[in-house]
């Protein structure tokens, strides 16, 4: 009697252990990543320990995405990503026919200083194209 009793002890106690320690699982740990453009936020995601965030490719008008300021990847704690942009630049060239009068680099939606040119015999009545707000 005292080996039956003696084995249903054994046997609860092992179905006891097993049991709690199926039961044990580990939760998965979370954080929040939250994507920035300036005081916008564009998206946020929650990531699992460890794991890179999805992110996004904004976009701004003038502009080319470089990234982001910090790493989305391997994540494990919260973030704030921001957005990093640079402007986008174009080159002017002043031209009187053939001569190169002056080269510029304008950034989107800005104008080109320009410069008046002298030709003796003439007056100077403009460009033919215009300088102003530069977008392509």
């Amino acid at each position: 009697m005292k080996k039956i009793i003696l084995s249903i002890c054994c046997m609860l106690t092992l179905v006891v252990v097993v049991f709690g320690m199926t039961s044990c699982k580990k939760k998965d740990v979370t954080y929040t990543v939250t994507f920035m453009d300036g005081e916008t936020v564009l998206k946020t995601e929650t990531v699992k320990e460890g794991e890179n965030a999805q992110g996004l490719t904004p976009t701004k008008e003038g502009y080319t995405f470089d990234g982001w300021s910090v790493s989305v990847e391997n994540v494990t704690s919260d973030i704030t990503a921001y957005a990093k942009f640079t402007p986008i630049t174009y080159t002017v060239t002043f031209k009187d026919g053939d001569e190169v009068l002056k080269t510029e680099n304008v950034k989107y939606g800005e104008n080109a200083l320009g410069l008046t040119p002298e030709k003796e015999g003439y007056t100077f009545t403009g460009w033919s194209v215009s300088v102003e707000n530069i977008t392509s």
